[in-house]
């Protein structure tokens, strides 16, 4: 019905000598320092890798995955610096850097397919993973301190700069997240309020254009009792803010989707033997 087609099968082998090293140095009773390095792989996911395609016969646009995908390769470097200042009190800084060496990116190009629509073949813009390189950096701090009488709070914020060989950002990798916790601990009682954020990032290609989400934060909280040695209550409340998830194309004013997904809670008992 559409065509001559035949079974194209695809093999790759690879062998990875993967070293890494890690280092800390205690540099004062309660200063240290942490120095590592690492050759790193990951592998695509079969989504990608599938040679299968989606096609949308009225604007001869899609989307299909990359059999010849070589693995995520990336030498990765980190040094952090941390102060314990006081009981279960840190103050730590570190700074990371990863050399890409085959990023996987999204990209478009042309390939012919049966059109339904039209009853012929035609061209079709396929948008497809591919191999690039690249590189991220970054820094991160983060805050944890006890105020007293079992009451506390962490905080951590993260700062990310990272784009592929020919500039542009990396998928999923936002400029600036932060998390806010605040806590109390005591008497078997257990409570958590926190708060994340996330700047945009980009997400893809959908039909052929990059597609983003939006900054977005949301509100979490947990409560937990310890009612006995071996039970114990829990209930966790996510998205209490009922923030959007918004997707959009080049800029926010084109949107591409809204979800709101709510607020969702979850109780349970947890017993140990």
């Amino acid at each position: 019905a559409y065509g001559n087609y035949f079974v194209n099968d695809i093999h790759h082998n690879y062998v990875d000598f993967l070293p890494s090293a890690n280092f800390s140095f205690d540099l004062k009773k309660n200063l240290m320092l942490r120095i590592s390095a690492a050759e790193t792989i990951s592998r695509p996911d079969y989504s990608s890798l599938g040679a299968s395609v989606s096609l949308n016969d009225l604007l001869q646009v899609g989307s299909g995955g990359n059999a010849n995908l070589k693995p995520v390769r990336a030498a990765v470097f980190d040094a952090g610096l941390e102060y314990y200042y006081g009981p279960q009190s840190l103050v730590a800084i570190s700074v990371f850097y990863d050399d890409l060496a085959s990023y996987v990116a999204f990209e478009n190009h042309t390939q012919t397919y049966f059109n339904m629509f039209l009853g012929h073949n035609t061209p079709y813009i396929i948008s497809a993973p591919f191999n690039i390189s690249g590189r991220l950096g970054g820094v991160e701090i983060q805050w944890q301190q006890p105020i007293g009488w079992g009451f506390g709070f962490q905080a951590n914020g993260t700062y990310v700069d990272g784009q592929d060989a020919d500039g542009n950002p990396l998928i999923g990798t936002s400029k600036w997240t932060g998390n806010l916790v605040g806590y109390y601990e005591k008497h078997g009682l257990s409570l958590r309020l926190a708060y994340t954020y996330r700047s945009h990032f980009l997400v893809g290609l959908d039909r052929a254009t990059p597609e983003s989400q939006a900054n977005f934060g949301t509100l979490d909280a947990s409560f937990a009792y310890q009612i006995t040695p071996n039970i114990a209550v829990t209930v966790d409340a996510l998205n209490i803010t009922n923030s959007l998830l918004k997707y959009y194309a080049a800029i926010p004013t084109q949107v591409r989707g809204v979800y709101d997904n709510g607020t969702q809670v979850f109780a349970g008992i947890k017993v140990k033997f």
